[in-house]
């Protein structure tokens, strides 16, 4: 009698089990696990609260290789940018966290004051030039209520 190497659905059944066993097993070395986005989100953050943005985005981009829908990941790579004075870059990157996660509020705080560019020698000439004039009238105002209270003061006692 000869014998087959296996029935139908033995050998479909063996099939699938070496496709998962490749992928599980074979396939492990490549494929990249939560930790391993985790080490690298870990390793950008303390590097850039050291102050080391440029090593930063090493690390994001390598997270966002792996996983390119976190907007976490996208929002913690526009502040380096922003660090680093790319701001177009980081608008950009703002604007791609805001798309992946809408509730993200601080990637919309980010992207509004960055675009609003409210910082800028013009709009603090104007502000200090504002605060002067208002300090200037405000003590006009005051030297003329006390005046006006003196003025009072002297109706009233005579």
């Amino acid at each position: 009698m000869i014998r087959r190497p296996c029935s139908g659905r033995i050998c479909k059944f063996l099939a699938l089990l070496g496709i998962i066993a490749f992928c599980i097993g074979g396939g492990a070395a490549e494929t990249i696990t939560f930790p391993d986005i985790f080490d690298c989100v870990n390793t950008g953050v303390a590097l850039a609260n050291a102050g080391d943005h440029q090593g930063a985005l090493i690390y994001y981009d390598k997270a966002l290789e792996m996983y390119p829908d976190i907007a976490e990941i996208h929002y913690n790579r526009a502040i380096a940018l922003e660090h680093l004075g790319m701001r177009d870059e980081a608008i950009s990157e703002y604007e791609t966290a805001i798309q992946i996660n809408p509730n993200l509020m601080e990637a919309h705080t980010n992207l509004f004051l960055l675009t609003v560019n409210i910082i800028n020698p013009l709009t603090i000439a104007l502000i200090t030039l504002g605060g002067f004039v208002f300090v200037l009238w405000h003590h006009k105002h005051k030297k003329k209520e006390e005046r006006d209270k003196r003025v009072m003061k002297g109706i009233m006692q005579e």
